[in-house]
């Protein structure tokens, strides 16, 4: 299997050696929450790029830039989890994955029923289970092609942080964890209430305090650290969407369709990512010297 790799992905291999001055081995939860970031980071930025070049290069078969996402994101995360963390960093990430994928199993289940229970007209859209079951496949080929490849390029050569990627990682992680745990309570399969809107509104804000916190900890250059990743959330977020779709949810009249707010949502990282880092780094800074 090594071999074929070398044979014939040897730009998997490449990449993943120009990666390795980039990650630093560290303690297990912080290989897990740079893990988590590097998922998110790299399937988002790959996800934008394959959106900004489908929209000027037509090619046919061409892979949704959604499926591209599925894939890079998890391989990457698992590179970066198994360098920072050998293999218990590399356990810890196929944990969080395998958690990820059996909330949305629950999150299905109780959504089907509550949506039954109401008596809400017509077929609830998303209840058919085998779709999750087809879903799971590229998340299960992207964490073996992950692992293999960061077992090929070998241990971290340096240990230290890795704060981005951890910063991006404590966002991620509680949003998700948080979003799919509760949004068969919370959200319906027609729609989404100002008071629904609210408790993303909140998470979102609550994931951004995490994520600044986290940068100001493990970062030398908090507040730049902070900028870089907001701007990449920020980014990723916008582009693939369109202008169209922001300026339609600008003309909208939001208390008839308050879930077209959820568009200017991430724009609050901007503010709240940098802002605690920053505020978070001055305070350590000052206790350090009182």
């Amino acid at each position: 299997m090594k071999e074929l790799v070398r044979t014939d992905l040897p730009e998997l291999l490449v990449a993943g050696e120009r990666a390795r001055a980039f990650v630093a081995r560290s303690s297990l939860p912080f290989a897990l929450l740079a893990g988590i970031g590097a998922d998110r980071i790299a399937g988002d930025v790959l996800r934008t790029i394959a959106v900004a070049v489908l929209s000027v290069v037509q090619l046919q078969n061409a892979p949704r830039p959604y499926d591209v996402q599925q894939v890079i994101g998890p391989a990457a995360g698992m590179i970066v989890a198994r360098r920072a963390g050998g293999r218990a960093g590399a356990l810890a990430y196929v944990g969080y994955s395998a958690l990820t994928v059996a909330l949305r199993w629950v999150d299905r289940f109780l959504s089907c029923n509550a949506a039954s229970s109401r008596g809400e007209p017509g077929p609830v859209p998303f209840c058919p289970f085998t779709d999750l079951l087809t879903g799971a496949l590229p998340l299960v080929a992207a964490l073996a092609i992950g692992a293999l490849i960061a077992t090929l390029i070998g241990d971290a050569p340096r240990t230290g942080t890795n704060a981005l990627l951890e910063g991006a990682g404590a966002y991620v992680a509680f949003s998700a964890l948080v979003m799919l745990g509760a949004t068969a309570f919370v959200v319906s399969a027609y729609g989404v209430s100002p008071q629904q809107v609210a408790f993303i509104v909140a998470v979102t804000a609550i994931s951004g305090v995490l994520a600044g916190a986290t940068i100001a900890f493990r970062s030398n250059s908090p507040l730049r650290t902070a900028l870089l990743l907001a701007f990449v959330f920020v980014v990723t977020w916008i582009y693939p969407l369109g202008a169209g779709q922001f300026e339609m949810a600008a003309r909208a009249d939001w208390a008839v369709r308050p879930e077209l707010l959820l568009f200017a949502v991430p724009l609050l990282d901007v503010v709240t990512i940098p802002l605690v880092a920053r505020l978070v780094a001055s305070h350590s800074r000052l206790r350090d010297h009182g």
